[in-house]
């Protein structure tokens, strides 16, 4: 078959008579092949030829090129018909056609009288010539013109198929169109004949590039980064999980896009999503006062007014930069700082007399702002104060802060002792007294052979009892170090001795065991002494031994002595010079003195080697024939004197008869000429058939030939398959070198074929060819080697293929077996933590496993990927999946269930834990600490914070009205709880009686209370210092009608705190600040009354006092100007002005 590859390869119809080609240069292209016949040089050699021949009989006439082009019109109207048509109309136009283009033919042949001709059409060369060909065949054969077209457009040159008539044109023939894939609907069926056919293919795009292109519903694009790029076949759906993964956008996965016919962008329509921004407003330290939301789509625009939201005792004080812009494509957090107002605290510093002696301290920071004072030195004095107040917090109020000092002496005592463990006393104590803050400095007496510890302690007397602690005075010996040094009887150190170092402490005993030296003898075994100076040097002497020094003569050839001159002996004292003189030896030479043939005796014997080198001689060799013909060249054997020798008598082609002088023996003072007799052998020697790499090709064709060296011999090569011997003959002359050698006779090897197929074996592929078959030549015997390649999925049968080229042409299969694999299918969330998995199972390459329906509860795959996965031989998948986005409430209760108001929503992935700060509960502490950490689960939709009442204190005093000093009990410390009742009387004091009021109850509140019971004297009489019981009663008429012409307004309104809130949030109450106004008392008999102050609105039923022992409000009342009552005046002097009234109404 002459088709498209056969012209590719030049290979030629069988039924083609010879045609002689052009001669073309190899390195040229073939410019005699018109372009559009498939690579077919015979068919372009008779196109050429056909043309030629026209040109040559006779020129068209006029009217005859007018029908030509006419014919040539209405061709190519046909063949555009023919492309609208179904293919069985194609065919039967296209054999009218032909047959009509025959007959003008024939009829053109007829009127010429010319003798007969062929013409080929071909659109694709209109420079072809018509040449005359007798030898043409009278019914040629017409070639099948094959036409590449795609959306009307020729996508490659025609291909012409040509071959013996009715021959059928297979698909297989046809040359690929790369990038294009065949669309064909009907059954193809064309075969040769004696009409021209075209045929026309239509073809589509094999696979086309496209864009994925995110944009919004209007058409706007989102982010141009983000598009992606693919390639797939026209009019394919595109799955969903190849659409672009943006932040804050999410596409309609329920529209479906297919990949244009041309490529380019395809729109993936996106819409934004909910994002949600949290204002947390918190202290610096991270305490969260309170929190808002606000929500948008992606891109909306937003602004926050934070100075909307108030917070007792705060202020603003950082604020986040993005408080406005454009919703981010995810939650945000903004985090505004507020600090707290700033507050101070002055400290007074006074003696037992209440006289300030120090400067006072002022302390200032924000609000709740931890303190601590710092107690200045004051020399004489120590604190009597309670030290709790001097650690406190800041108020929203300055506070004063008194603190009481006393004049005190304080005494320690130092101990000595000679031990560690305080057991053996050094001597008598010395005790050491002062003032606080008076400096001490005492020295320590000295003890001989002794150190203390410390030389003086000094210091400063303190003002607290602890502090003035009692003194350890440690004396230890002075530690002392021997030096030993071991010596010969010159006092020289011996060599290879360190000195011998041993430590102690003065006066104590040490003994040292003295080692033992080879070479000396010991003095005494044990050197015995005491340590009697800090650095102490000792000498011991040892005395020399005698010791041996042998000196060996050695043969460097050898390594052993020279016969005739056995070892010398030289002993010697250990550590004492000696020198070895050498020997003349006749034959021998020294080399050279050893390092040691002189030194320094030492303990272990000594021996010096005296190397000798032996003199050289030679022994020659003359291997001669019965005529003295020398057969081999001259040998000469070198060597030294006295060493053994041998002489090899064999020589090929030879035999031995005789030597002059021993064939084995040693080697003289001076040259020995040795001559060996020699007469001929029979000679024998193959001759081997060898290959184009000069490699036996077969043992059976070998030839062996056997004669006398030096006769001729003459031999015919054999005929081997597969191989050419370079000559039929070969002969020569025997010559003793051939004896028992193989003679390489080159062949030269002929040219085989080795055809290699490939198969697909299991998959979706099964049985299919993944690759074309092709063929190689080679020489026999060479090797074909051919790298196998690799398909992802598949596992070829060998890695490389490797065959020999025989005599007789090969077909060698390549099957592909699928790869099959144990795979492991996890589930991970975006951290990549383990959340599931499915069962174990086997599938083979490329096969679909479904993951959808096995997704672990509480997660959900990723929008728009693709619910199976594909096995591609990784064995273990991780499939990423989503955690489900979940709420939980937060609930501030009590132990027993109890709401307490409080409550904020969280949010967060399933099963992801996150750590929050507890709610804030006025009052309340969480009984697991100020933290807590959540865990997101289905089943879990509100989590609550249990809180247990802060502890509180109420502090009960008694005050003689008479003195204003405190009687009975100084003070009375109950504790309470936040919330708890309280019911407290004052308690009975023998020789006094309460007055004003003898019972307190209430509720506990957020402060601590300090409350005060009032004492009298319990006489028979009055005393002149207390109130007449007539000017009470006068007062209190008084007071009753002042108040009720009096009335507390508030001094402001109400502040409530303003959105921005989500409709799930509680709005916070609205907080009063008010000014309580005083009564006033009658013009005649009041007393002089503070101006109002300013108090916070909280529980007044607490009756929360100063604390009477940091704090004393010095304010003067003038009792003169008013009339009032001593014992009511000393009341509202102690605890605030309108205290006595109100006692007077919890007394009613």
């Amino acid at each position: 078959m002459s088709n498209f590859f056969g012209g590719l390869f030049d290979k030629k119809n069988k039924n083609e008579k010879p045609v002689k080609k052009p001669d073309l240069d190899k390195d040229k292209k073939d410019e005699s092949i018109p372009d559009g016949l498939g690579g077919s040089k015979l068919a372009a050699q008779w196109i050429k030829e056909d043309e030629q021949n026209e040109k040559a009989s006779s020129p068209a006439k006029p009217s005859e090129e007018k029908k030509a082009d006419k014919a040539d019109t209405a061709d190519k109207k046909s063949e555009e018909k023919t492309a609208t048509k179904p293919e069985a109309e194609k065919k039967n136009d296209d054999s009218k056609k032909n047959s009509s283009k025959t007959e003008e033919k024939v009829k053109a042949s007829t009127d010429d009288k010319k003798s007969e001709e062929k013409r080929v059409s071909v659109r694709d060369e209109t420079d072809l010539k018509t040449v005359k060909n007798d030898t043409r065949p009278k019914d040629p054969t017409k070639p099948i013109i094959v036409r590449f077209v795609y959306k009307g457009k020729k996508i490659r040159n025609d291909f012409i198929f040509t071959d013996e008539l009715g021959t059928h044109l297979k698909l297989s023939d046809l040359p690929a169109v790369p990038g294009y894939k065949l669309d064909l609907k009907t059954n193809f069926n064309y075969k040769i004949s004696h009409v021209e056919q075209t045929v026309v293919l239509h073809y589509h795009k094999d696979q086309v590039k496209y864009n994925l292109v995110p944009v919004l519903e209007d058409k706007t694009p989102i982010d141009k980064t983000k598009v992606r790029h693919f390639e797939g076949l026209p009019d394919d759906e595109i799955s969903a999980s190849k659409y672009p993964q943006i932040k804050g956008y999410r596409p309609y996965t329920r529209r479906k896009y297919t990949v244009p016919q041309d490529g380019g962008d395809v729109e993936v329509a996106y819409t934004k999503t909910k994002q949600t921004i949290t204002i947390i407003f918190q202290t610096e330290k991270g305490e969260v006062l309170g929190t808002d939301k606000k929500h948008g789509l992606t891109g909306e625009d937003y602004k926050i007014d934070v100075r909307k939201r108030h917070f007792p005792g705060y202020e603003l004080a950082k604020l986040p930069n993005n408080l406005s812009g454009k919703f981010p494509a995810e939650n945000m957090q903004l985090e505004v700082i507020c600090a707290p107002v700033e507050s101070s605290i002055t400290v007074t510093y006074v003696d037992e007399k209440g006289k300030e002696i120090h400067a006072r301290a002022s302390y200032s920071n924000p609000y709740k702002t931890p303190y601590t004072i710092k107690l200045p030195t004051i020399d004489g004095y120590e604190l009597t104060s309670n030290p709790s107040i001097l650690n406190g917090y800041y108020d929203k109020v300055p506070k004063n802060i008194v603190l009481h000092y006393k004049r005190a002496t304080q005494t320690f005592t130092i101990r000595y002792w000679f031990d560690k463990d305080f057991k053996h006393s050094a001597g008598e104590d010395s005790k050491v007294s002062g003032l606080v803050g008076d400096p001490f400095d005492f020295p320590i007496p000295e003890k001989e052979g002794y150190t203390a510890d410390t030389k003086e302690v000094k210091g400063k007397f303190s003002a607290f009892a602890e502090m003035n602690k009692d003194v350890d005075v440690i004396y230890t010996k002075i530690p002392c170090e021997v030096h030993v040094t071991l010596v010969d009887e010159a006092d020289r150190p011996i060599p290879n001795q360190d000195s011998i170092v041993k430590k102690g402490n003065w006066g104590d005993l040490f003994e040292i065991e003295l080692p033992e030296i080879a070479g000396f003898k010991r003095p005494f075994k044990v050197l015995k002494k005491r340590f009697d100076r800090a650095q102490q040097a000792e000498l011991v002497h040892y005395t020399a031994q005698e010791v041996s020094l042998t000196i060996h003569y050695i043969d460097t050839k050898t390594k052993k002595e020279i016969d005739g001159y056995p070892a010398k002996f030289k002993p010697g004292l250990a550590n004492t010079v000696y020198s070895v003189e050498p020997e003349m030896i006749d034959g021998y030479r020294l080399t050279k003195l050893p390092d040691n043939a002189s030194g320094v005796y030492t303990a272990k014997p000594i021996n010096v080697d005296l190397m000798y080198e032996p003199n050289p001689s030679e022994i020659v060799v003359h291997r001669n024939a019965i005529g003295l013909e020398t057969i081999v060249p001259v040998q000469v054997l070198t060597g030294y004197f006295g060493k053994p020798y041998k002489i090899e008598q064999d020589v090929p082609g030879y035999k031995f008869v005789s030597s002059s002088e021993k064939l084995k023996g040693t080697f003289p003072a001076s040259r020995l000429d040795v001559y060996l007799s020699y007469e001929s052998a029979d000679v024998s020697f193959t001759l081997v058939p060898v290959d184009q790499f000069g490699k036996e090709i077969d043992s059976e064709q070998n030839i062996k030939i056997v004669g006398k060296a030096g006769q001729e011999f003459s031999q015919l090569l054999p005929i081997i398959p597969g191989y050419v011997s370079t000559a039929s003959e070969i002969s020569g002359q025997i010559k003793a070198k051939y004896q028992g050698e193989k003679i390489e006779v080159p062949y030269k090897p002929k040219d085989e074929i080795i055809t290699v197929h490939t198969i697909y074996s299991g998959g979706s592929n099964n049985g299919q060819h993944p690759f074309q078959d092709f063929s190689q030549p080679g020489p026999v015997g060479s090797t074909f080697e051919y790298e196998v390649p690799e398909i992802t999925g598949y596992e070829p049968s060998t890695k490389k293929l490797v065959a020999k080229f025989e005599p007789e042409p090969q077909e060698l299969t390549i099957v592909y077996s699928v790869k099959r694999e144990n795979y492991n299918i996890q589930f991970v969330d975006g951290k990549g933590q383990l959340v599931g998995g499915m069962p174990a199972g086997t599938g083979y390459y490329n096969e679909p496993v479904n993951v959808e329906s096995s997704v672990p509860r509480g997660f959900h795959l990723q929008d728009g990927v693709d619910s199976n996965i594909y096995l591609d031989g990784s064995n273990t998948y991780r499939v990423l999946v989503i955690a489900d986005r979940l709420t939980v409430e937060l609930i501030a209760q009590t132990k027993n269930g109890m709401d307490l108001g409080s409550r904020r929503q969280v949010d967060g992935d399933y099963n992801e834990v996150k750590t929050y700060d507890a709610l804030p509960v006025p009052g309340y502490t969480p009984v697991a600490g100020d933290k807590v950490q959540v865990k997101f689960d289905l089943n879990a939709t509100t989590f609550p914070i249990i809180y247990e009442p802060e502890e509180r204190t109420i502090t009960i005093n008694y005050i003689n009205a008479s003195t204003g000093k405190a009687i009975g009990p100084k003070k009375k410390i109950i504790k309470k709880h936040f919330n708890e009742q309280y019911d407290i009387s004052a308690d009975p004091i023998p020789g006094y009686v309460a007055i004003n009021r003898t019972r307190e109850n209430g509720t506990i509140g957020l402060q601590n209370i300090e409350m005060t019971f009032i004492y009298r004297g319990s006489s028979d009489y009055l005393n002149n210092a207390a109130t007449d019981i007539e000017q009470v009663i006068k007062n209190d008429e008084a007071l009753r009608q002042r108040n009720v012409q009096s009335v507390v307004r508030p001094a402001q309104r109400p502040v409530v705190d303003v959105p921005p809130y989500s409709e799930n949030e509680d709005v916070p109450t609205a907080k009063t600040a008010s000014f309580y106004e005083e009564p006033v008392a009658e013009p005649e008999e009041q007393p002089t009354i503070p101006s109002a102050r300013t108090v916070e609105n909280t529980n007044f039923d607490n009756s929360s006092v100063s604390d009477t022992s940091a704090s004393v409000d010095n304010t003067q009342t003038d009792n003169t100007q008013t009339g009032m009552p001593r014992g009511i005046d000393l009341v509202d002097k102690l605890y605030g002005p309108g205290m006595s009234r109100k006692n007077e109404d919890n007394r009613q």
